[in-house]
């Protein structure tokens, strides 16, 4: 028994010579025990190559809280050295190169530039390095998930001299993991989401 709409799907296969090519016609393959397994195993990877990122990118808000740190030494030396033990002025550190001049003067290194921020491709890269490390060396992960430290400065504030607020942003660190402001105050550094 044949009904009106497959009797006219098959005229219409017939007057379309696309639909009668071999390569245009759907194949239909089985989704075997074999394909099951390793999609489940794909998958467990995935999951743990995850965890090993988070794992990074919480040892790069350490580095970063080192980081600022040595600034907030930096400053320290600053006040130890001006008149009435001040900090700089809001006024005096409205950029990032402001920062390192005044960081880089009083003990801190900071480089010339802020890094870059990590391209597609070396993300991509990273990541595969990382799956295949899991791969390949029977299931360890040692390497770099998240990328090397790459803080952005955002904002100092200053208003009399005898305290201050600067906050820096890490970098390339998902929006969900507590760390990715940082703030120092002459009290201590911090971390925020």
């Amino acid at each position: 028994m044949t009904t009106v709409a497959a009797t006219l799907q098959t005229a219409e296969n017939k007057a379309n010579p696309l639909l009668n090519s071999r390569k245009c016609r759907p194949r239909h393959h089985p989704i075997t025990v074999k394909h099951a397994v390793s999609l489940g195993i794909f998958c467990i990877l995935v999951l743990y190559v995850s965890a090993g990122i988070a794992y990074g990118c919480i040892s790069a808000v350490a580095a970063a809280v080192s980081k600022v740190e040595g600034i907030r030494a930096a400053l320290a030396s600053y006040a130890a050295d001006s008149p009435g033990n001040r900090y700089p002025p809001t006024s005096a550190i409205a950029s990032y190169d402001d920062l390192r001049r005044i960081v880089n003067a009083n003990g801190g290194t900071l480089p010339q530039k802020e890094p870059a921020p990590e391209s597609f491709l070396a993300k991509t890269l990273r990541i595969m390095l990382a799956l295949s490390q899991v791969i390949m060396g029977g299931g360890t992960y040692d390497g770099p998930a998240c990328p090397p430290v790459r803080s952005m400065f955002v904002n100092y504030t200053s208003d009399d001299g005898l305290s201050y607020t600067l906050t820096f942003r890490v970098k390339d660190v998902p929006d969900t993991l507590v760390g990715k402001i940082v703030v120092a105050t002459p009290e201590g550094v911090s971390t925020r989401e």
